[in-house]
C-alpha cells in the first residue's frame, strides 16, 4: 500500500497568497545577524539589541502587558446571569 505525502495534499488546498515566499524582515534583520553575533562570541543576549539595526520592524526588550484577569470578570457577571436567569424562570 502506498503512502500518500499529506503536507503537499494539505498545502495545495492553501491559496498561494497565504503562503511565505522568502525571508521576512523578521528572519533577514533580527535573527539570522543575531544568531551570528551570539555564535561568533561578538555579543551577548542581554545586550544583542543594542548591535542590532532593524529597520522594518521594532523589537521591545520589555513583555508586553498582561491580558485582563478573566476569573475576576466571570466572578463579576456570575451573580449577574444568574439574577437575569433567576427571573426569567419566575417570568415564564
Amino acid at each position: 500500500m502506498k503512502r500518500e505525502n499529506t503536507r503537499y495534499t494539505v498545502l495545495s488546498l492553501i491559496p498561494p497568497s497565504y503562503l511565505k515566499e522568502g525571508a521576512n524582515p523578521y528572519n533577514c534583520e533580527y535573527v539570522w545577524p543575531g544568531l551570528d553575533l551570539i555564535i561568533t562570541g561578538q555579543t551577548q543576549p542581554s545586550t544583542l539589541l543594542d548591535h542590532l539595526t532593524l529597520e522594518d520592524f521594532k523589537v521591545s526588550p520589555e513583555l508586553p502587558p498582561l491580558p485582563p484577569n478573566m476569573v475576576g470578570w466571570s466572578l463579576k457577571l456570575l451573580p449577574i446571569l444568574g439574577a437575569l436567569a433567576l427571573g426569567w424562570t419566575i417570568v415564564h
